[in-house]
């Protein structure tokens, strides 16, 4: 299949397909703990020949040599094939209509997430192209959907089916999972030291380091004399990098970020920083993520989780995500217990001519999303940036807690962000004019329509409780970005339950 020599509107449409991120895959490991579900996985086989292939963009091919087909004839594609450009598509649209006949609904905000939940039976899913890990409420509802998976899919011409089912999940998408489960005791410990150790191989990495950055990466710029074969390497080295910051540490986003910057053309101390970067990894490799959980499992509340427009307005996305009524103790346990509400950070760094942002979110006493990134647009103050990266925040929060609601664990208490600016509180708070911000952009003015609808509220702490402060500047004490990361609770999987239980984001 030549899939470069298609033409676009005449032999494929569309090429997007959904496909889970990791903070899907982080936030299912969070909801695993807290539920005391393991995590189990499948894997489909050949998933891009399953589909059907449309037939209004008609696709000939020719067969092999000895093809028996007449000269001047052809084959009509009747099913999708790899190497076709919108082969992806069609196999996500096709898996997601088997899904929806077992009942299961897809999120509208992550198309690769998919609940189902029917008297008090429930099956959280997420889909990375063919790799499928999910949770469920019982051995009985995981057999069930497991023979509809077997039953609704294809077999190979072995007479074996495309579904591979993994049993608890080990391993998926280069991240390795730990999964302890005991009585009143529950974690799971996400983890890449089989990825990070393919990249030191790769690069001749040998020696450690204490800290991820120096004061070199300050004399971090571009270098526009920089030869091919150096911005290659350089490019190939933090390319690395940037799968380990996205997925279990969260510790190395700020200099990854900074390195970024200089992506195009990096200079002898953006190779410098980018080699010690690696050198830490290196030192590292067996630490990750680790979402725990003491007491007894909670047990999803799925009475919210419809979608907007069919429930009451309180409980619609445009509303407060709470009970409409003060919660009392007899209410289900997701709504009181503090294990269940997720808990955010947010910070900013005010520099010339563009400041930096960071925040990060908390689930079961883990890091479930964060973002180090330097701001679109130059602020005059302190109390500025820090304002603009808690609206970032802030809208990470409300799709946090929309994707909660949707899985069962409706938010019934506004997202608790932690800040160290007076200031940006206040100015949540009053949405009245003043000089000092009459000149901020109205998607600012977003953070106080959340305070006012209860979907967030903004907590004043001392600069250095600041769980987000890691992501925002160079730390130079190695003592110091240890004691920042324990408070996201990225330990070692050997440290569970030896380290204190923190929902509140730090310690």
């Amino acid at each position: 299949m030549q899939g470069f020599r298609q033409e676009p509107g005449r032999q494929f449409k569309e090429t997007f397909a959904n496909v889970a991120r990791l903070e899907t895959l982080r936030l299912l490991a969070a909801l695993a703990v807290l539920t005391g579900k393991p995590i189990h996985s499948f894997d489909i086989k050949q998933a891009y020949l399953i589909a059907d292939w449309p037939q209004e963009f008609p696709i000939w091919i020719s067969g092999p040599t000895h093809d028996p087909t007449k000269k001047g004839h052809g084959r009509r594609l009747l099913k999708s094939l790899y190497g076709n450009k919108s082969a992806g598509r069609h196999w996500a649209r096709h898996f997601e209509n088997v899904m929806r006949k077992f009942g299961f609904e897809p999120y509208s905000k992550e198309g690769s997430l998919f609940v189902y939940h029917n008297n008090g039976e429930y099956v959280i899913c997420s889909l990375y192209v063919d790799d499928g890990c999910y949770i469920s409420s019982s051995p009985q509802i995981k057999e069930k959907f497991e023979k509809f998976l077997i039953d609704n899919l294809p077999t190979l011409p072995c007479g074996t089916s495309v579904v591979k089912l993994m049993g608890e999940c080990t391993e998926t998408l280069n991240l390795k999972v730990d999964q302890r489960f005991e009585t009143g005791k529950s974690s799971i410990h996400l983890s890449q030291g089989k990825y990070l150790k393919k990249i030191m191989k790769r690069f001749g990495i040998t020696r450690t380091s204490k800290s991820p950055a120096n004061n070199e990466l300050l004399e971090v710029k571009p270098d526009e004399n920089a030869s091919e074969s150096f911005t290659k390497e350089f490019q190939e080295k933090i390319g690395s990098v940037i799968y380990s910051a996205n997925g279990t540490s969260p510790g190395i986003s700020y200099p990854t970020n900074k390195l970024c910057s200089t992506m195009h053309a990096p200079n002898d101390a953006a190779m410098s920083s980018v080699n010690r970067l690696l050198r830490f990894m290196n030192g590292d490799v067996d630490s990750g993520i680790l979402f725990q959980h003491t007491g007894k499992p909670l047990i999803p509340d799925f009475s919210k989780s419809a979608r907007p427009g069919t429930q009451a307005p309180d409980a619609t996305l445009s509303g407060a995500h709470m009970a409409p009524s003060p919660m009392l103790p007899e209410d289900n346990s997701v709504k009181t217990d503090p294990a269940g509400h997720a808990r955010g950070a947010s910070d900013a760094s005010w520099n010339s001519p563009r400041s930096h942002s960071g925040w990060i979110f908390t689930l079961a006493g883990g890091a479930v999303s964060w973002q180090s990134r330097m701001q679109s647009s130059t602020a005059t103050s302190t109390s500025e940036s820090e304002s603009v990266s808690a609206c970032s925040a802030t809208r990470q929060a409300v799709y946090l807690r929309d994707t909660l609601r949707f899985c069962g664990f409706p938010q019934c208490v506004p997202t608790k962000i932690d800040i160290d600016n007076q200031a940006a509180i206040a100015w949540s708070k009053n949405k009245c004019g003043f000089n000092k911000r009459k000149h901020i952009d109205l998607s600012n003015w977003y953070i106080g329509d959340c305070v006012e609808r209860q979907q967030v509220e903004f907590v004043k702490i001392p600069s250095k409780e600041n769980t987000s402060d890691v992501f925002t500047k160079l730390l130079h004490s190695s003592e110091e970005w240890k004691r920042q990361i324990q408070r996201i609770c990225t330990y070692g999987y050997t440290d569970r339950f030896q380290r204190p239980i923190t929902t509140s984001g730090h310690v």
